[in-house]
């Protein structure tokens, strides 16, 4: 059906009843799709309310799902490390994934998004300046250790607080092809 508001804003409706209550379903606007197309995604629709699912509370649910930065900050509170491992893990969100994904949703997260991520990481094509939590700016390059180091921490993101976030038993690091780090050799100068 359409439903007409007060404004005359006019869109097309499925409306029928799922556990004794009815469900009013947008479909979508008059004018964006033809009333035939809007009569297809009303049969889909359809069979999925009779099915028992409400396409209201999934799309309520994608919209109120958990982003990587609510993730974040919930492990920064679950885990127990030292102060100078927090700062290092604060350091690592700071400068490669929070850029890359604090907005994203968790369940919109893949694999192969995080192998991308690693893959710009590792290859050093991070070449950006930010903002240090003492307000000086640094400039950051990445390589394979940093690569390494921001995959663990998704990865122990992921594993510690995957549940609260509708993740469970999905660990988007679990499969990621890694590079091999380079062990770094520094001798002391004759200052020091």
């Amino acid at each position: 059906c359409v439903r007409v508001t007060p404004n005359n804003a006019r869109a097309y409706y499925l409306c029928r009843w799922s556990a004794g209550r009815p469900v009013w379903v947008k479909i979508r606007d008059v004018g964006e799709i033809t009333v035939d197309q809007a009569r297809i995604e009303a049969k889909r629709l359809g069979t999925d309310v009779s099915g028992g699912v409400n396409p209201n509370t999934v799309k309520r649910a994608a919209r109120e799902a958990g982003t990587l930065g609510d993730m974040w900050e919930t492990y920064r509170k679950a885990v127990t490390k030292g102060d100078r491992t927090m700062i290092e893990d604060a350091g690592l969100w700071r400068r490669y994934l929070a850029p890359w994904g604090e907005s994203k949703r968790v369940g919109d997260i893949t694999i192969e998004a995080v192998q991308a991520l690693y893959t710009r990481i590792a290859s050093s094509e991070m070449n950006r300046t930010v903002e240090g939590p003492d307000g000086k700016k640094r400039k950051i390059s990445g390589g394979a250790t940093a690569a390494n180091r921001a995959a663990a921490l998704l990865s122990g993101m992921f594993s510690t607080c995957g549940r609260q976030f509708g993740a469970a038993g999905f660990n988007p690091c679990s499969e990621i092809r890694k590079e091999k780090e380079t062990a770094c050799e520094r001798y002391l100068t004759a200052e020091e």
